[in-house]
């Protein structure tokens, strides 16, 4: 009993934050989007979540710091992600665990290349070329607060330059993390990106807002099969994220013709369904060295799928397996028939190469 009641009063507390945080997100308008896309490979396989497992995978305490352990310590992990049209993201992480203080912290540093952009003037005047830049580096610490109940939070500088316009922003994560270890249950809670621009774009333009996303996880491991299933609620703090597409409305072609009704059941289910990200990961081995993930994101395939051609939008997947003294991992996601993004990532722990540190 003394687990569940600091639990539920976190889990009140928090969901009050994302209450009142909610005024952040108003009309779809963000800057620094880059914060969603997944730090690493394994994050890319799963639907870009995992917030609600832990293991000694650094990258995890991207997406909620209250994953951090000590299985962590001294680990470190490159990631790059071959993103769409020729962009891509970096992620470099390491973490570090104080034993008295059952406290692992983390240092994560992001950057996202857009390449070269041709720069023309309202005359279309060859100007020639800039490179956008966004870039992102926090620092994090989870704590062990009870046998099953870990807290944790990231504090992140971030800046952005487009050609001469300049933004910074400072942004936060607050997680929580409950695991049953009888019931091979793990709960996790996050409240990611709070924050806000300290300098805008323009002088003479409004704040823009930071991608502030509530969510909360659950996973359960399988008892007879090498299998973790997950399940991620995210963007809690908008109920309605359906995305009104006008090519898809009922033309009326003639006068008196009326529109074809929608369902509004089908689509309250559409929408509910937008907010959860499913995800699957074998874990092979008796050291789990080798593991095949996959993920399903409902959101990502409504809003990204060409109409009449099919195609795997919203499905991603990947696998890692270790080599010596690294871990080697790699994922796909397909976002548009227009191409995959491609991500990979090494890591290794530095205790195998100083066992004096």
């Amino acid at each position: 009993m003394r687990h569940r009641l600091p639990l539920a009063t976190l889990l009140v507390l928090l969901s009050t934050i994302s209450g009142s945080l909610q005024a952040q997100v108003t009309g779809g308008r963000q800057a620094f989007a880059f914060l969603d896309l997944p730090a690493s490979a394994r994050l890319t396989s799963l639907g870009g979540y995992l917030i609600s497992a832990r293991d000694q995978d650094i990258s995890l305490g991207a997406v909620n710091p209250a994953l951090l352990n000590a299985a962590m310590h001294q680990q470190l992990s490159f990631n790059h992600n071959f993103h769409i049209g020729g962009t891509g993201q970096d992620y470099l992480a390491y973490g570090y665990h104080i034993q008295p203080l059952n406290l692992t912290l983390q240092a994560g540093f992001r950057r996202m290349d857009y390449g070269d952009i041709d720069w023309r003037d309202e005359f279309n005047q060859d100007l020639g070329t800039f490179s956008p830049r966004e870039v992102a580096a926090h620092i994090g610490a989870g704590w062990q607060w009870q046998d099953r109940l870990s807290l944790g939070a990231n504090l992140r500088f971030v800046q952005a330059t487009y050609e001469t316009y300049q933004s910074t922003a400072l942004a936060g994560d607050l997680g929580v993390y409950y695991e049953n270890p009888d019931a091979r249950v793990g709960i996790g809670l996050v409240l990611q990106n709070i924050g806000g621009q300290l300098s805008r774009f323009s002088n003479t333009g409004d704040r823009e807002n930071l991608p502030f996303n509530p969510a909360i996880g659950l996973s359960k491991r399988l008892q007879y099969l090498p299998l973790r299933l997950s399940v991620t609620a995210h963007t809690l703090h908008r109920w309605n994220i359906r995305y009104d597409d006008p090519d898809l409305r009922t033309q009326i072609l003639f006068p008196g013709q009326e529109a074809e009704k929608e369902n509004t059941f089908a689509q309250g289910v559409d929408n509910a369904f937008r907010h959860l990200t499913f995800s699957g990961e074998f874990l092979f081995g008796k050291t789990e060295s080798f593991r095949v993930r996959l993920a399903y994101d409902h959101r990502l395939r409504r809003e990204m799928l060409v109409p009449n051609y099919g195609g795997l939008a919203g499905f991603s997947g990947g696998f890692g397996f270790r080599v010596y003294r690294f871990q080697l991992d790699y994922g796909f996601a397909v976002y548009h028939q227009a191409g995959a993004s491609h991500h990979l990532s090494i890591s290794t722990n530095l205790k195998e190469f100083f066992p004096s540190i």
